[in-house]
């Protein structure tokens, strides 16, 4: 969030984009799209990122459901240390 802040400050300064890239240590393509995009209004980067969906999505994500699914279902009866392979293999019966 800060580097996009970098950024719009230096295209305010009248800056050239290639010159902000240089400066900012960014692409110019990078600069082309912070510079289309709604300015800075904070600067919490956890709540921008779910926000706007940045970062690759979690493999794992698809899964958590199933596998809190089995673990619900087996309760107490779960072994502590189950191997993987047993709860994929649990995860084709669920």
């Amino acid at each position: 969030m800060l580097k996009r802040h970098e950024v719009e400050i230096l295209l305010k300064a009248h800056h050239s984009k290639a010159e902000v890239a240089r400066l900012a240590g960014v692409s110019l393509r990078s600069v082309n799209r912070i510079a289309e995009e709604a300015p800075v209004v904070h600067v919490d980067d956890a709540v921008e990122r779910e926000k706007r969906r940045i970062g690759r999505p979690s493999i794992v994500e698809d899964f958590r459901k199933i596998i809190v699914k089995i673990l619900r279902f087996f309760g107490d009866w779960a072994p502590k240390k189950w191997p993987c392979g047993q709860l994929i293999y649990q995860t084709e019966y669920v």
